[in-house]
């Protein structure tokens, strides 16, 4: 699903499922979207830890430095450590796709 794909489909659900007494526009989809995301990063990058209810949990992980060889020239070359975000999908979420 595309970023414009998700704003459509989210203005759709909130006008008909949630504010049917208000009708939310694409320009207040696209700010509602880029607030949860601005939310969401500095979370992740502050506390290390975002649970997003029915959805999962989105979290700061370390990743240790490592080996690995460029596949042109087949020659070693270091990795630095980083840190990396992982996802683990809630039971709610499992559930209702199986």
């Amino acid at each position: 699903m595309t970023r414009k794909e998700l704003i459509d489909n989210l203005q759709e659900t909130l006008n008909t499922k949630y504010f049917t007494d208000i009708k939310l526009s694409k320009a207040d989809m696209e700010r509602i979207l880029n607030g949860l995301s601005d939310v969401v990063t500095d979370a992740v990058k502050n506390d290390g830890e975002v649970k997003l209810p029915n959805l999962g949990t989105l979290c700061a992980v370390d990743r240790a430095a490592r080996t690995a060889r460029n596949p042109q020239t087949g020659e070693p070359i270091t990795i630095a450590a980083r840190k990396g975000i992982k996802f683990k999908a809630s039971k709610t979420l499992k559930d209702s796709i199986n």
